[in-house]
C-alpha cells in the first residue's frame, strides 16, 4: 500500500437517534486501486470514536487519520483536517468513479457500508435514511 487512513465522518450525538459515526481505513494501492481495510462504524460518543479511530489507526498501521477533529484525544496522532465546503453529492463523486471503473476492492464484507453506498443518490437525505457519509473520500476523494 502506497498510503493507509483511518477516515472518519464523525455524528452530532451520542444519543439513541443519532446518526453514526462513519470510521474506516481505506488502503491506497501501488496499482492505483483504494481497499476498504475496516469499517468500525457505529454511534458513539466524540472520545469514544476518536478512540476507537486511534487504535484502528495503530493497528494498521496508518500514515495519517482524516476528520475533521481529532487533537482532544491525541495531539500527537498524525492528522489532517478537513472541512466540507462542498455538498456531500460532490464530494462522493470521485470514489463514485473509482467504483464505476472496479477501481475500489473491499477486502471482506462490510454490508451497513455497502448498503449505505448503494442508498447515497442524488436526491440523498441522510437524517432520514440515518446514516452518515462514507468515508472513503476522505482517502480517495477531493
Amino acid at each position: 500500500m502506497w498510503r493507509v487512513v483511518a477516515a472518519i465522518d464523525p455524528n452530532g450525538s451520542s444519543a439513541e437517534d443519532a446518526n453514526e459515526c462513519r470510521i474506516v481505513c481505506v488502503g491506497l494501492g501501488s496499482n492505483g486501486h483504494a481497499y476498504v481495510l475496516d469499517d468500525i462504524s457505529g454511534v458513539f460518543a466524540p472520545n469514544d470514536w476518536a478512540s476507537r479511530a486511534i487504535t484502528l489507526h495503530r493497528e494498521r498501521r496508518g500514515d495519517r487519520i482524516i476528520a475533521e477533529t481529532m487533537r482532544m484525544v491525541d495531539p500527537n496522532v498524525p492528522y489532517s483536517a478537513v472541512w466540507a465546503f462542498r455538498g456531500k453529492v460532490t464530494r462522493a463523486e470521485p470514489i463514485s468513479a473509482l467504483h464505476e471503473h472496479g477501481r475500489v476492492h473491499h477486502a471482506g464484507p462490510f454490508p451497513r457500508l455497502e448498503d449505505q453506498m448503494c442508498a447515497f443518490t442524488i436526491g440523498f437525505d441522510r437524517k432520514t435514511m440515518g446514516y452518515s457519509r462514507t468515508a472513503l473520500t476522505h482517502c480517495c476523494g477531493r
